[in-house]
């Protein structure tokens, strides 16, 4: 079980929205990232935004991706130590790049011509990046409290 508390709406689903196998999986995999920082840096995991999301392709194929927001410090790429404590899983791309993480696979998707059906991410969106994401008419799910500390 998650140690996280649970998920929110910058994003979050409204009730009359079906969640999708896309949506779970994404909150599943926002929430393993999430935790793996939490363990590395504590409350300083906000320092690294990583984003999650399912696009989908002309052809209807599903496509898994992930992004960090720290590209502007590391030349567009994923920090090392972060990439180490939340690996890619190998049906998962990373998408490297300078914007917030959100930004970048929002651009990613469209560079492409895909869809965004679902996208998560480890800390509250900003203003600018519910707006592209809401190009696609979705919200992000995103991380809400920091996790239940075991007693």
């Amino acid at each position: 079980m998650s140690g996280f508390s649970g998920a929110s709406g910058t994003g979050g689903k409204p009730k009359s929205e079906k969640v999708t196998f896309t949506d779970r999986y994404v909150l599943k995999r926002t929430i393993e990232i999430a935790e793996a920082l939490h363990s590395r840096y504590g409350v300083d995991r906000k320092h690294y935004a990583i984003a999650v999301a399912v696009a989908e392709d002309k052809n209807g194929s599903s496509h898994k991706l992930i992004s960090s927001s720290e590209g502007a410090q590391t030349g567009g790429k994923m920090r090392p130590d972060v990439q180490h404590l939340a690996p890619p899983q190998a049906d998962e791309t990373i998408v490297d790049g300078f914007q917030h993480a959100e930004r970048n696979i929002v651009s990613f998707v469209m560079s492409n011509g895909w869809t965004l059906k679902s996208i998560g991410v480890t800390m509250p969106v900003c203003a600018e990046c519910q707006i592209a994401i809401g190009l696609y008419e979705i919200r992000a799910v995103t991380i809400e409290r920091e996790p239940i500390q075991a007693k």
